[in-house]
């Protein structure tokens, strides 16, 4: 998951250009064929969704999200996420705890989207997003595409933990 501003326009027009993402590099540029490793095991890229020209997600064939973010320092960071079943309710609550793992709240936003091979989504669109930090490389967050908030759950990766 990535960072946006809180400045979004309030217009429904949407600006979010195709992939590729420039400043990600070849990570940026991945498509449907492609294969990536994440910790040792391939995975092919069955779609992607592109979040306000900053970072990538891009879905991979186990049904888990891989996020490629540009971070200051020119580096890139790697996430990995799985998507939770149902919708949940956490309003603006500080913290967040699922399956016994406590989550503090680091960033609230609204990012624009354009996504490919992804079903259901259709946009270009917005989605609202509450992301949480638990301890170690625990991530959480909470997403709202317009139908209910949603829960996934992630991990940060080691940068060498991912190949293309």
């Amino acid at each position: 998951m990535g960072r946006a501003g809180d400045d979004v326009p309030s217009s429904p027009a949407v600006s979010v250009p195709n992939a590729p993402l420039e400043q990600l590099g070849r990570w940026g540029q991945l498509g449907q064929a492609d294969v990536v490793g994440v910790e040792g095991l391939g995975h092919r890229v069955c779609g992607w969704i592109a979040y306000d020209d900053e970072w990538v997600e891009y879905l991979l064939d186990d049904g888990r999200w891989l996020c490629v973010e540009s971070v200051p320092g020119n580096r890139l960071e790697f996430s990995v996420w799985e998507d939770q079943e149902g919708i949940v309710s956490v309003g603006d609550a500080p913290t967040l705890t699922h399956g016994g793992v406590s989550y503090v709240r680091k960033e609230g936003y609204r990012a624009r989207w354009l996504a490919a091979g992804v079903d259901g989504l259709t946009g270009p669109g917005y989605v609202t997003v509450i992301e949480y930090e638990g301890m170690g490389s625990a991530l959480a967050a909470v997403e709202d595409w317009g139908d209910g908030q949603e829960l996934s759950l992630g991990r940060r990766l080691a940068v060498d933990a991912v190949t293309l």
